[in-house]
């Protein structure tokens, strides 16, 4: 609440900044407004940079003030700094408080999905070496203050138990094949990490096993401190409810109360048993419980996962607990078993943990085209088209590979690249002066048919879009992405389609559009690639024989 910070109507740019903002006590609407007025700020300053930077000198020289007696408003002003200033100084001091303040739980969870929010879109402005080292540190802290809390859960409900259930049920080992899958985050099939979830839940049902899926939903869905720049999390609050049958099919998901005990979900026509907790004491009942069923695996569906790796460090040996990550780079876990990616770039061993397993790539259902046509979607039928996917290209675009796209296009005018998934507005002002080689297409649901449309693949230098590049290779499209170990593209497409440099890239664009024997090659090898992906052992069944569940 707004009331426990200290009284900022002493600062007249706060003042100024916060009336606007109806709700007093809303400490999201405080972060919002502070991040519009700096940006405006920001977009002044290219008509009155003396004025603007004497606003911004005046807010920051309040908020230290402020901060010298109490440390939620120098997370404010890191957070200003983490934008507008000395980036890796501000992570430093960020850092600091979450290993050594006494400030709550919530607030330094938030500060820390912030930091981990920063590194993912702002991958260029660090190694991966400090990117790890730093949320390590951060992780480990928030995890001890979480598993003191846990801990004493734990023995509150092992003490009821205890009451209740006779010595031999509490130390037998359970006879069941059971698997547990934890998640931070459970949404819908076209959210990856619950596609992958939901997938793998369906493939061990298969092979014989009894699956349930523990959603924490604690990922912060509300700001608990004033933050610029900062985001929430969202979370399906309907998954709280008990005794019903969760129907997910795409983006759709139905709710319908039912008489059983337990609720599931209804995925591919199988029922998974499935809880959303809520807070710390239901954690508890998971633990205890899975201490006395012990499972014969428990698979965390990405890391940061606080719960698993409680249940590895309290469960010791009883049974494995696996980190399967959900992007490339060094998974954050503490205790449990981390899976570390295959990437034909050279990662960093000397981080590595030996207890590891190697994820391989894998995928069980080839993807199959509507039959869309370029006329339907308004796409040039003479031009040679270059896709661009994903929902955050505003940010992902940096200014190399966006000169790298006009070079491309300013030597061909019979190119086009078609930017997918994201809104207009957010990139054409990049591209201005070639906005007639431009088209934007918003959000597809049918992205693979989209994408047959085109000639070719083109990767920002980011972490995500994987997915959609093996939707590429399937449509039997090149790829074209640089090779670094931060980026979940290299990793499907693996040496076949990464380059050292963007000259490489343009070179084989360049290539690719004037040479139709050297394209037509790349396509086959494209389509070798995708079936070779198909054909692999499955990851999930892989993990069950490195535990030597099967």
């Amino acid at each position: 609440m707004m009331t426990e910070l200290v009284d900022w109507k002493g600062s007249k740019v706060l003042e100024e900044v916060f009336s606007q903002d109806e709700n007093l006590s809303s400490l999201r609407g405080k972060s919002n407004q502070l991040t519009l007025f700096l940006q405006e700020l920001e977009r002044n300053s290219d008509c009155d940079s003396e004025a603007s930077n004497r606003v911004f000198h005046m807010l920051l020289q309040d908020l230290e003030q402020l901060a010298k007696k109490d440390q939620k408003w120098l997370i404010c002003l890191l957070s200003i700094h983490l934008v507008y200033g000395e980036k890796k100084d501000a992570i430093g001091q960020l850092v600091h408080i979450l290993c050594h303040s006494n400030l709550n739980f919530d607030i330094k969870w938030f500060v820390y999905w912030a930091l981990v929010r920063h590194f993912f879109l702002n991958n260029l402005d660090y190694d991966e070496s400090f990117r790890f080292k730093t949320l390590s540190e951060s992780y480990k802290a928030i995890f001890n203050d979480f598993y003191i809390g846990l801990g004493k859960a734990v023995n509150k409900v092992d003490s009821i138990v205890s009451v209740l259930m006779e010595p031999e049920y509490l130390s037998k080992k359970s006879l069941k094949n059971k698997i547990v899958l934890v998640t931070n985050q459970f949404l819908t099939e076209s959210h990856a990490p619950t596609s992958l979830c939901l997938n793998m839940a369906r493939e061990y049902i298969e092979l014989g096993f009894h699956v349930s899926i523990i959603n924490l939903a604690m990922l912060p869905s509300d700001f608990p401190v004033i933050f610029v720049g900062g985001n929430t999390f969202n979370n399906i609050l309907q998954y709280n409810l008990p005794q019903n049958k969760i129907y997910i099919d795409g983006g759709d998901v139905n709710l319908r109360a039912t008489s059983d005990s337990q609720t599931t979900i209804c995925y591919c026509g199988i029922d998974i048993p499935f809880c959303q907790l809520e807070n710390v004491e239901q954690m508890a009942v998971v633990v205890s419980n899975l201490l006395i069923e012990k499972p014969k695996l428990v698979v965390s569906i990405s890391d940061n996962n606080l719960l698993a790796d409680a249940l590895a460090k309290i469960g010791g040996n009883e049974f494995p607990v696996v980190t399967h990550p959900t992007s490339s780079g060094l998974p954050i876990q503490l205790d449990t078993i981390p899976m570390y990616l295959n990437h034909p770039v050279a990662g960093m061993s000397e981080l590595e943990k030996d207890n590891s397993l190697t994820l391989t790539r894998s995928y069980s259902t080839r993807h199959f085209s509507s039959g869309l046509t370029r006329a339907e979607l308004k796409l040039p039928s003479d031009k040679f088209l270059i896709s661009v996917v994903g929902n955050r290209l505003k940010s992902e675009l940096s200014e190399e590979w966006i000169d790298s796209a006009k070079k491309i296009l300013n030597d061909f005018d019979d190119i086009v690249f078609v930017f997918i998934g994201s809104l207009e507005h957010e990139i054409c002002h990049f591209f201005e002066k070639e906005i007639d080689q431009v088209v934007f297409l918003n959000y597809q649901p049918d992205l693979y048919s989209v994408i047959n449309l085109t000639n070719l693949y083109y990767n920002p230098d980011r972490s995500g879009g994987g997915i959609s590049a093996l939707m590429a290779l399937g449509a039997g499209i090149p790829v074209a992405t640089l090779s670094r170990i931060y980026s979940d593209v290299a990793w499907w497409v693996q040496e076949r389609f990464s380059f050292n440099t963007y000259d490489d890239i343009f070179s084989y664009i360049v290539n690719c559009k004037v040479d139709l024997n050297f394209y037509e090659k790349e396509c086959k090898e494209a389509r070798i690639e995708y079936n070779s992906i198909l054909n692999a052992p499955s990851s999930f069944k892989t993990i069950l024989v490195d535990c030597g569940l099967i």
